[in-house]
């Protein structure tokens, strides 16, 4: 089960109010605040899970990947042709697939099986609408 952990404790650098998914400084091994437990989230969920992400991104959006720090795990792979690949370390999955999603073609899910079989299961609901309201 995910744990959700406010944004505040999940960085002192972003405001309360704010979602912290979307600050790339606030990612990374910390202790969860009362729970006594290591979390290593991409945002302010975590799992007790163990996933290798591994996503591979354009050469229009590698410039991009290269410039932040997404979470302290990672580690980037040049491509040829321009693009790179990003490998992270989670402990649940349950930001990542959103964040990849708001890539669109340009993000490409290797690992885990579990991330491309959730991505490709929400690309069809945007390519059905009659598939998003059958589950």
């Amino acid at each position: 089960a995910a744990v959700r952990g406010s944004a505040a404790e999940s960085s002192s650098s972003a405001p309360a109010d704010r979602a912290v998914a979307r600050s790339g400084a606030s990612r990374g091994r910390r202790t969860a605040a009362g729970a006594g437990v290591i979390v290593d989230s991409f945002g302010v969920y975590s799992g007790a899970g163990e996933f290798e992400v591994v996503v591979r991104f354009t050469a229009r959006a590698a410039d991009y990947i290269r410039e932040k720090k997404w979470h302290s795990s990672q580690t980037l792979r040049e491509l040829k042709g321009g693009g790179t690949e990003l490998k992270m370390k989670l402990s649940s999955l349950a930001e990542v697939q959103r964040w990849v999603l708001s890539w669109g073609g340009d993000a490409m899910v290797l690992k885990p099986k579990e991330l491309v079989e959730s991505v490709r299961a929400a690309a069809r609901k945007i390519l059905d609408p009659a598939a998003a309201h059958s589950n």
